[in-house]
């Protein structure tokens, strides 16, 4: 697990930087903001789920084989009430915008990294137990013998 955040870690700044170095060439219009923009703390979110699933995704003893993507991303429109044409126009538009996506991004980094300090925490304090009830067994065993 820590190796699979560490490599999104990796790909998630590159395509921060990626982004930040995105301007208009001279001349050219900004597009306005679609009627329909996704707030940025939402789309914050959402990215982060998207991170998430991509990430589940890659671990098939996660999410198995059978599973299909467009399930995972049909419920995530679901569970924040956009269409994927309103996620696809406000991704355009935040990625002509590099200073908003930077700073989602920055929530999403910070995110993953604490949910992975959590998990190895947790991994860590589940193996602790489980060798404590292994010698609290064998302890047992030894006595009844």
């Amino acid at each position: 697990m820590i190796k699979m955040l560490g490599k999104y870690t990796f790909v998630l700044l590159g395509l921060a930087w990626i982004l930040t170095s995105c301007e208009p060439v001279e001349g050219q219009r900004v597009k306005p903001a679609p009627e329909d923009l996704i707030p940025q703390e939402t789309m914050t979110q959402m990215l982060i789920d998207m991170h998430l699933i991509e990430g589940a995704r890659s671990g098939t003893r996660v999410l198995g084989d059978s599973a299909s993507v467009d399930a995972y991303y049909d419920g995530l429109w679901r569970k924040y009430d956009v269409t994927q044409e309103q996620y696809d126009s406000s991704f355009r538009y935040y990625t002509q915008h590099p200073v908003e996506m930077m700073e989602m991004y920055d929530i999403v980094i910070d995110s993953l990294r604490l949910r992975e300090i959590k998990i190895t925490e947790q991994a860590r304090n589940f193996r602790s137990t489980r060798n404590v009830n292994r010698e609290e067994e064998e302890t047992s065993q030894e006595e009844v013998e």
